[in-house]
């Protein structure tokens, strides 16, 4: 059953989704947001009692925020709002108590334009060291050049790696859209990106330099930069809302290329997705269809998706605070995918969680070598 975590005077505490806000560790949940004036974090043992919130730094809403866990580390990157905005870094140990122990103070690592940064997703690569991606944001020009930043050093203080930030005219002037850095296997990045009012598209990194830029879609995204991805290994797993407001999923295999796209549901607003590597199956989350302030999903098997979607969430009681601010987990931890997203549509807004207990793999032998009759 969904529980409130806390309340915010951000309306936009837990946006935006292709961002990650909320994971599984060390026996507790973990749910980070913006109070409306501090980025904060609660957690919880058993998804339902939050403990009081814990301060990172200043932080008005969650678009400002973002995290990922390496499988021993947090990582967050951070950008403040208005010209000149920098981006900030840190790394730190999620504890069984339900503190973080910092590895190193927080580090401005800005570098290049000095125009103000924006919407930052982090992400760790296969030997260990962070990567974020960001966009100008601010100033003259907003919206024009996208950027991704690498640090040489992975014990918490950032040196930014020789030839870094690598740096992409966009071809556009707009100051809220999509672009994003996901690892692969042997060291390997793909950074996806929006093509101006057309498909998706990416670089690969092959873990020395950049490629050419390739269709990642067939489809034209919607306005909105409505797109969610997880990887694991040599697979990039993808659903973005098209503007024929269709949910669609495509699939990268590094070698084979991407998919065709397959429908998950018709719909105007955004998805997230989350990956149940245990049993290499995708849940895919959204809001707001059939039903008004609803939360759905549909799982992806070997079958494909479900035929229609379950019916999670029911929060006609507060009413949604817009069906596309909600995030949830990269992926399984601990058998559970949980899910964050925002009731009421005045301040002070909840900040609202729940999640689902997803199935163990199934055991093969070992097999009795003979049966009694």
């Amino acid at each position: 059953m969904a529980s409130t975590v806390g309340t915010s005077t951000s309306n936009m505490s837990v946006w935006v989704h292709w961002q990650r806000k909320c994971l599984y560790v060390n026996g507790r949940f973990w749910v980070f947001y913006s109070d409306g004036t501090s980025i904060v974090f609660r957690t919880s043992t058993d998804g339902s009692s939050w403990s009081d919130a814990t301060t990172v730094r200043a932080g008005t809403s969650g678009h400002m925020f973002s995290i990922c866990h390496d499988g021993s580390y947090l990582h967050y990157a951070y950008t403040a709002s208005g010209a000149g905005a920098h981006l900030y870094y840190r790394m730190g140990t999620l504890n069984a108590n339900g503190t973080i122990t910092w590895a190193a103070a927080e580090q401005d690592v800005t570098t290049g334009d000095g125009i103000g940064t924006g919407d930052p997703s982090i992400c760790v690569d296969s030997s260990g060291y962070p990567w974020m991606s960001y966009h100008n944001t601010y100033g003259d020009g907003k919206g024009t050049n996208y950027y991704i930043i690498k640090s040489s050093t992975k014990n918490g203080t950032w040196t930014t790696a020789d030839g870094f930030p690598e740096k992409w005219d966009s071809g556009w002037v707009w100051e809220e859209w999509f672009n994003t850095v996901i690892p692969l296997a042997s060291g390997k990045m793909y950074h996806i990106y929006l093509d101006p009012g057309a498909v998706i598209k990416a670089y690969l990194w092959d873990g020395n330099s950049w490629g050419n830029s390739e269709n990642v879609s067939s489809s034209n995204w919607k306005t909105g930069t409505y797109v969610s991805v997880v990887s694991d290994g040599d697979v990039i797993h993808l659903v973005f809302t098209t503007d024929g407001d269709v949910i669609k999923y495509i699939k990268y295999t590094h070698g084979s290329g991407w998919s065709a796209e397959e429908t998950v549901q018709s719909w105007e607003d955004c998805a997230v997705l989350a990956l149940d590597t245990a049993n290499d199956e995708l849940y895919c989350f959204w809001a707001g269809s059939p039903t008004a302030d609803h939360i759905y999903y549909k799982k992806r098997t070997s079958g494909g998706w479900d035929a229609d979607p379950t019916d999670w969430i029911d929060e006609t009681a507060d009413d949604l605070t817009d069906a596309k601010y909600l995030t949830c987990f990269l992926k399984d931890y601990s058998s559970k995918i949980g899910l964050a997203y925002s009731t009421k549509t005045e301040s002070p807004y909840n900040v609202r969680f729940d999640f689902l207990t997803v199935g163990a793999p199934p055991v093969v032998g070992p097999f009795p070598t003979h049966f009694r009759v």
